[in-house]
């Protein structure tokens, strides 16, 4: 650690006991959600695969809770308008009275970003027959 104040130059050390267990996964699950054919492990990558594009209840962005409508965001790009996402929108389409197209915010109620393919724990069973559950972190920026 050391001081972000200029001129100051103290530091110092923190030693941190960490532990690491050993050991070999026999088979992995994530937790909450039955494997499909959206998600399904891939043995010669060694690696969990969620395929967007195969459509299963919905496709990978299925949510589990909260509005199950399409999701829009205004436009970045234009000065107005409206762009679908299904991730990330807080707007959804609704008919005027008169048939017209209008774009409200979603309520705060059913902001609910939680999906149904995107699980937050993997169970991992090792070889002494353990279990554990490790967390999972998913990044969206890309």
């Amino acid at each position: 650690m050391s001081s972000e104040v200029n001129g100051n130059s103290a530091t110092a050390t923190v030693n941190v006991t960490v532990n690491v267990k050993s050991g070999k996964s026999t088979s992995s699950a994530f937790d909450g959600a039955t494997e499909t054919e959206l998600t399904y492990w891939n043995a010669s990558a060694n690696a969990f695969v969620i395929d967007p594009f195969r459509a299963v209840d919905g496709g990978a962005f299925a949510r589990v809770s909260g509005y199950t409508g399409d999701r829009y965001e205004k436009s970045s790009t234009a000065t107005s308008g409206y762009v679908k996402n299904n991730l990330d929108g807080t707007y959804m389409l609704v008919k005027a009275a008169d048939g017209t197209d209008t774009y409200v915010e979603i309520p705060t109620a059913q902001l609910d970003r939680t999906y149904k393919y995107f699980p937050s724990k993997i169970s991992v069973k090792l070889e002494d027959g353990q279990v554990v559950s490790v967390p999972v972190t998913w990044d969206f920026g890309g």
